[in-house]
């Protein structure tokens, strides 16, 4: 499973909005490694659930329902 945790959802969306790691290590009262690692491990388990999806694709297991959540999804990018 590649599922994120809370606490790389929350590294996530505080580097998103542009704040800097020794600033999140601060809110989140974590070791700036936390923050570095919490960050490394989210890009991994997208990347994972990226190339599953990948798969699925390239050799045609979503259903009809799937395939429109995945365009659903996709088209908030």
């Amino acid at each position: 499973m590649c599922t994120l945790t809370k606490n790389q959802v929350l590294v996530l969306k505080h580097l998103r909005q542009g704040k800097k790691p020794s600033e999140i290590c601060k809110m989140i009262k974590r070791p700036i490694s936390s923050v570095y690692e919490a960050r490394n491990r989210a890009k991994r388990n997208i990347a994972l659930a990226i190339g599953t999806l990948q798969f699925a694709v390239d050799n045609n297991y979503l259903d009809e329902k799937q395939i429109r959540n995945l365009k659903r999804i996709l088209g908030k990018v």
